[in-house]
């Protein structure tokens, strides 16, 4: 572990390498924590966003919650548009079938034709690049701790 600490003099490349380095050691030792409470706050924002939706186009719901619905739909949204624009066309859509739209990873597969374990993958990247965008903190901490 002591050689892949930085000495200085190295290139950037040399420290991504490093990085790599020291990263794949702390997973290993069980030392690496990425971004696990982001992910489940996450995983809670996607689902109230599901549900804001579903109350926006409840008529039974009166006009001051349909707007704080709106507000937090908007900002979800912008944060899905920045997760599009990160990420491939196929990664968004693999994500944002499996956890918007609630699509199993087999009927995924079968409309991408793609394996289902590149599906499993595929989704959980998007999910942490998403958690990333919407937690910087809680990621950063995890990483640091």
């Amino acid at each position: 572990m002591q050689q892949l600490l930085y000495s200085g003099g190295e290139s950037f490349i040399e420290i991504k390498t490093i990085e790599r380095q020291l990263i794949k050691e702390l997973k290993r030792n069980g030392l690496w924590n990425y971004g696990k409470e982001a992910i489940t706050h996450t995983l809670h924002d996607i689902e109230r966003f599901k549900k804001f939706i579903t109350l926006i186009q409840d008529n039974a719901i009166s006009s001051e919650e349909k707007y704080s619905a709106a507000i937090y739909v908007k900002t979800f949204n912008n944060s899905l548009k920045l997760l599009s624009n990160m990420i491939d066309e196929r990664d968004f859509s693999i994500f944002y079938n499996y956890y918007v739209l609630d699509k199993n990873r087999n009927i995924i597969s079968d409309a991408l034709n793609i394996d289902v374990t590149t599906i499993s993958r595929t989704k959980y990247k998007a999910l942490r690049v998403l958690s990333i965008i919407l937690y910087p903190d809680l990621n950063m901490l995890d990483m640091i701790i």
